[in-house]
């Protein structure tokens, strides 16, 4: 494998994480998205050609909250997480938007406005 390849390569243990405190709960381990993961969130907001905003909070965090190592929601836990305190969520998906590398013009490119 060339050198640039291998660097390139590499990066797949680089992703950011960062520990958040929810109260009531504790430490967090929030990371950053990796390209099939953004891809992935991407696609849900875009389903067919309609945008899919509904929970587009929860399911950034359903994506980016990890623990021992393990993603800890799927995606079938999204509509549930909606239901969760706005706070909790807005805590997590702001860290989690942060570390993916998505600023407030990617996503208001995504939704549209």
């Amino acid at each position: 494998m060339n050198n640039l390849k291998e660097k390139l390569l590499a990066l797949r243990a680089s992703v950011p994480s960062e520990t958040v405190d929810v109260p009531g709960v504790g430490q967090v381990e929030v990371r950053g998205l990796t390209a099939a993961g953004r891809d992935e969130w991407e696609s849900r907001l875009f389903n067919g050609r309609a945008k899919n905003l509904r929970n587009v909070r929860a399911s950034m965090v359903a994506l980016c909250v990890y623990d021992n190592g393990a993603r800890v929601f799927d995606p079938t836990d999204v509509e549930a997480m909606g239901e969760m305190p706005a706070s909790v969520i807005d805590r997590l998906y702001d860290v989690a938007m942060r570390l993916s590398g998505i600023g407030t013009s990617d996503s208001e490119k995504l939704e549209g406005n």
